[in-house]
């Protein structure tokens, strides 16, 4: 299988480095401690790229807004599993960079509960729509909180021409999304997020790979990225995802979940990792 966007980036820019020369002369960025992390904040493009020396390892998704640094190096400060935001919001996984302005995740009505995210938010990560903080996806929030120390450095700068060297992730809306799935993040880790039970034997990354042209260049190999389309657009449009289940045989084969379920391919989808692990559970 191909490198993944990701990974070639990250390829190519060691690649130069070797070669003598950065990738990013002429952008400011910080070297952190040896072995550390840095991050960069690209606020026309609403990208954060996270470094190990000169090589980048990971691009997150963000919304910056008006009070967002516009350039300057920060170290990180301190760091609150949640925190009050303003408007009677809070957000996971926050971490302050300079006075008001934090990294955290997209906005929850509700202070402690995963479940209250306001979903248009969510949609508008990779354009400018915070105050000020900078708006990611919990797993990317989550990630700079775990692995990048007090004392990051975090490096704002402005590049309309280009969103980093490992471009820009692909954001899939969850407005399609039922009801009852819109208060999470898809990519939030928290064992009662319900986007999880869709992911079962029904989803597997490599067969969703191969089986879908159309994504293989969008996405690469990127199991994370794979799996967030199956999930936000890849269910709703009956795809296949595994060699367990095609959506489309499934529904006609159960015509008496028909008035059960309806048109809704989430229900189904459930329904069918529910079916498996009692399979799963008969044969142990």
């Amino acid at each position: 299988m191909p490198f993944s966007g990701r990974a070639m980036g990250a390829f190519v820019a060691l690649c130069v480095f070797v070669c003598g020369f950065s990738l990013f002369s002429g952008k400011a960025y910080a070297q952190p401690a040896e072995g550390g992390y840095s991050l960069a904040v690209n606020i026309s493009a609403n990208v954060v790229t996270a470094y190990i020396g000169d090589m980048p390892v990971r691009a997150m998704l963000c919304s910056t807004g008006t009070d967002t640094p516009r350039g300057g190096t920060y170290p990180l400060k301190e760091k609150y599993r949640w925190k009050a935001l303003f408007h009677n919001s809070s957000g996971q996984y926050s971490c302050r960079i300079t006075g008001g302005v934090l990294f955290h995740s997209v906005p929850c009505t509700s202070f402690g509960n995963p479940a209250s995210m306001k979903r248009s938010y969510y949609d508008k990560l990779g354009t400018r729509a915070s105050m000020g903080c900078i708006r990611l996806r919990v797993i990317d929030a989550k990630w700079i909180y775990d692995n990048c120390p007090t004392g990051t450095p975090v490096t704002f700068y402005s590049d309309p021409d280009s969103p980093g060297p490992l471009g820009k992730p692909v954001l899939f809306s969850i407005s399609g999304a039922p009801s009852y799935l819109k208060g999470w993040d898809p990519t939030d880790p928290d064992p009662a997020n319900p986007w999880h039970e869709y992911e079962g034997a029904a989803f597997d990354a490599e067969y969703y790979y191969a089986a879908n042209q159309d994504l293989q260049e969008l996405l690469g190999d990127d199991q994370e990225a794979l799996k967030n389309h199956w999930l936000t657009r890849g269910i709703a449009e009956g795809r296949v995802a595994s060699a367990e289940l095609n959506l489309n045989e499934y529904k006609a084969s159960h015509p008496d979940l028909a008035e059960q379920f309806g048109d809704d391919n989430y229900q189904y989808v459930k329904q069918f990792n529910l079916d498996s692990m009692a399979l799963a559970l008969a044969a142990d």
